[in-house]
């Protein structure tokens, strides 16, 4: 059974002390019976917390109300919650989520609200959302050899506090992107061959359970928690405190160049090249971005050098010039460099996992070019990024105790399509076209024998069944954890959003 850590309990004595003073306002408030709507359940838990949490709430009538509801990154995701929870410490969250399922109100957690996917970290009028924002303090433990953050923060401020320790981490590749979301899925960082992937990376959780008490979980400890999690998503717990491994490396060489899309088969012939050299060179780190009008491909190396030779294939193509010139900077540097920004957009991502083949990449882009020619989507912009996971990469998951991926122990290019609008009228347009790109390149990797079930879930679309693609086993093994840990399905039956077990779609 999952033990309370009590040095939390006790520490959560003031907070205690608040929700006693204000049970006779809490009686007052109108009955949440079987037969209240989720819309008066959420009424009454934002009364609740508002009381609870007097500076920390945020209700459609506050001047900040807008500021929140349109954080998340893809306006698919503002939607006007019945109040916003700006939880600040673990004690917060086991107190608001007693509040939740006392009530039995929908709820939604955001960490950096990066999913784009539609109703994703975020929630209607239903129900509350539990920001996580401000559950961002950071520490270095063990010598500097752990480092210990809430899930609140954000990859960009983490490098940037690593760099004064000559130190970095697995972690984003876009220094806007939140922590808890990111580990959670997987996490795929600038080198994965060299550092792995960030969920890879974790050592140590604290997790606030289903029935608010909270424990902590290591490959020692509630090991059975801890292996679901790296990659389980948001099914078991709200993680309150990640302590992860930091690796040495954070001088790194970069160059972002720019290509015509009428030489994609020159740059593509070049991926390849690229991909089979990272199998001998795990320093190598590689993403290649397709746009209707250009064509980038990051280059990256581990360490500060000059025009490494593995890129050579790119140095012998004709280039429309940079994005970002050669550079010996640093992880901080190139995440503000390419920083996503906040541009206003609705977007939908597609993931598929396929092998290393020239003719299928050809084909893809292709299938690519056919859609953009069929589509009417005046406001959208359809792209695609390869993004390579060599076997030592897959090794390092399972030296660290194991994720829940399901891996398979090969070369592999981890695709993914991402279609952003402005206009309402594209909607179903751009829906179609990205789920277009992502169905023709299964059914093209699958002509080619180089089809792979697993799906990213940082990357997936609503669409898809990342969880399921793990496997028999692992989906046996996520099963399991949540009957352990959430018997009685708070987080599949009041969690609004997020790839849930009780939600895989059978196909």
């Amino acid at each position: 059974m999952p033990r309370t850590d009590q040095s939390i309990a006790q520490s959560c004595s003031a907070l205690q002390g608040r929700i006693i003073d204000n049970v006779p306002f809490i009686d007052s408030l109108p009955s949440t019976n079987s037969t209240a709507s989720m819309y008066a359940r959420a009424k009454t838990a934002c009364a609740v917390a508002k009381a609870i949490f007097p500076s920390n709430v945020v209700a459609s009538n506050d001047s900040q109300y807008m500021r929140e509801e349109e954080f998340n990154w893809s306006e698919t995701c503002w939607l006007p919650a019945s109040c916003f929870i700006l939880v600040e410490t673990t004690c917060d969250v086991i107190a608001a989520l007693k509040m939740i399922t006392y009530v039995g109100a929908k709820f939604a957690v955001r960490s950096g609200g990066y999913n784009p996917n539609a109703g994703f970290e975020s929630i209607d009028s239903s129900g509350v959302l539990l920001d996580l924002r401000r559950l961002n303090s950071t520490s270095l433990l063990e010598g500097n050899e752990i480092l210990q953050r809430g899930p609140g923060n954000t990859w960009g401020s983490l490098y940037d506090f690593l760099e004064g320790y000559n130190i970095s981490v697995a972690g984003g590749r876009h220094s806007s992107v939140g922590v808890g979301g990111y580990l959670l899925g997987g996490g795929m960082s600038y080198f994965p061959n060299l550092m792995g992937l960030g969920a890879d990376s974790i050592v140590n959780v604290e997790i606030v359970l289903a029935n608010s008490s909270v424990i902590t979980a290591n490959s020692s400890f509630n090991s059975g928690i801890f292996f679901s999690i790296k990659g389980g998503g948001p099914n078991f717990g709200i993680v309150t405190r990640f302590d992860i491994h930091v690796h040495q490396t954070w001088r790194i060489w970069y160059s972002l160049n720019l290509y015509s899309p009428a030489d994609y088969k020159q740059v593509l012939n070049a991926t390849v090249q690229v991909q089979s050299a990272m199998e001998q060179d795990k320093k190598i780190g590689f993403f290649l971005n397709v746009n209707p009008t250009i064509i980038i491909a990051g280059l990256l190396y581990a360490e500060w050098t000059t025009s490494p030779t593995a890129f050579s294939p790119f140095s012998q193509l004709n280039s429309l010039g940079v994005y970002l010139p050669e550079t010996n900077g640093t992880i901080a540097s190139l995440a503000a460099s390419i920083n996503i920004g906040s541009t206003s957009a609705r977007r939908e991502p597609y993931a598929v996992t396929h092998g290393i083949d020239l003719d299928l990449y050809v084909q893809i882009q292709e299938e690519y070019i056919s859609i953009l020619e069929s589509s009417v989507m005046p406001s959208a912009n359809l792209s695609y990024t390869i993004q390579p996971m060599g076997i030592s990469g897959i090794n390092a998951g399972r030296v660290n105790g194991g994720n829940a991926l399901g891996l398979v122990r090969e070369p592999q290019s981890w695709h993914v399509g991402l279609v952003e609008w402005t206009s309402a009228d594209d909607s179903n347009a751009a829906h179609l076209a990205v789920n277009s790109l992502g169905l023709g390149v299964r059914s093209l990797a699958k002509s080619k024998d180089a089809f792979l079930e697993y799906e990213f879930m940082n990357d997936a679309s609503f669409t898809q069944n990342p969880l399921k693609s793990y496997g028999v086993d692992n989906m046996a093994k996520l099963q399991s954890t949540r009957q352990a840990y959430d018997p009685t399905g708070v987080f599949q039956n009041l969690q609004n959003s997020g790839f849930l077990l009780s939600r895989i779609i059978q196909s």
